[in-house]
């Protein structure tokens, strides 16, 4: 079964900024950014698992207008399957400087959807 997510903006603006979906072949999440290209030149865009009570967790960096293969363990692919959110946050070169989460605005969030 396919775990899609669209990771809408929180800005009040029902659209889609990121579309992640897993695949099972791969035992990967494919995160493609539909941002235009060039926005936010001194910033990243991190990706991060939320499950529960527990501190996000970072599964990397997204280029604006490009796709991403992520690698899911199946810890956390278990945590997607149970409902765990994913959300984008803006933050400095090099990622978030605090270990227990985002720094940043986040920018994109949204939970999985089946197909």
């Amino acid at each position: 079964q396919l775990l899609t997510a669209s990771l809408m903006s929180q800005s009040g603006l029902a659209q889609p900024l990121f579309v992640a979906e897993y695949d099972p072949d791969r035992k990967a999440l494919i995160l493609t950014s539909l941002l235009p290209e060039g926005v936010e030149r001194d910033k990243v865009q991190q990706l991060w698992l939320i499950a529960g009570q527990e501190n996000p967790k970072s599964l990397g960096f997204v280029e604006a207008g490009k796709a991403k293969i992520i690698p899911l363990p199946t810890e956390l692919l278990a945590k997607m399957a149970a409902g765990a959110a994913l959300a984008v946050s803006v933050e400095p070169m090099g990622g978030s400087p605090s270990p227990d989460g985002p720094t940043g605005p986040i920018t994109a969030g949204g939970q999985r959807s089946n197909l």
